[in-house]
């Protein structure tokens, strides 16, 4: 089995685990407030790349059809100032 097919072996595992525990809405929240996180980190150390994450954290928070979370992700980027 090649490399690829070797790392992408642990992420298939954890997709079995989120799958058989979480909802698609929880998955989307939690990968929402990852990028968000992210971003507020890319915003301090690489502020070229905090625009991306931002872009992500809002298109899944979206997602999940919950606008609270889409409000928060959305106040928290434009508090330390990234641009979406």
């Amino acid at each position: 089995m090649s490399d690829a097919f070797d790392r992408l072996e642990v992420y298939v595992k954890r997709a079995v685990h989120d799958l058989r525990g979480k909802t698609l809405r929880d998955v989307q929240i939690e990968t929402a407030l990852t990028w968000c996180g992210r971003a507020v980190v890319a915003s301090a150390i690489s502020p070229s790349d905090a625009g991306e994450y931002g872009h992500e954290a809002v298109e899944h928070a979206a997602l999940s059809g919950d606008d609270v979370v889409l409000r928060d992700v959305r106040t928290v980027l434009t508090f330390y100032g990234v641009r979406w």
